[in-house]
């Protein structure tokens, strides 16, 4: 399985990138998401509709992610 994320045209460049500019000891945070596989609902839905845009709103923008459900 290959790792791959939103937003990132060069993943291997960019995480390099982020490697370079946090500070000693710093850490980041990506946050992927994608839509729950059919037959999975249930808690899985509930994690993609409730608990994503409330996590996501806590470490950036709050707008940004609840666009993602939709």
């Amino acid at each position: 399985m290959r790792l791959r994320l939103r937003n990132f045209t060069d993943l291997a460049l960019s995480l390099r990138e982020i490697g370079r500019v946090v500070r000693p000891g710093g850490r980041i945070a990506l946050l992927e998401v994608a839509q729950p596989l059919a037959g999975s609902c249930g808690r899985a839905t509930i994690w993609f509709e409730r608990v994503v845009p409330v996590l996501g709103g806590a470490l950036s923008d709050r707008d940004a992610y609840h666009y993602l459900p939709r």
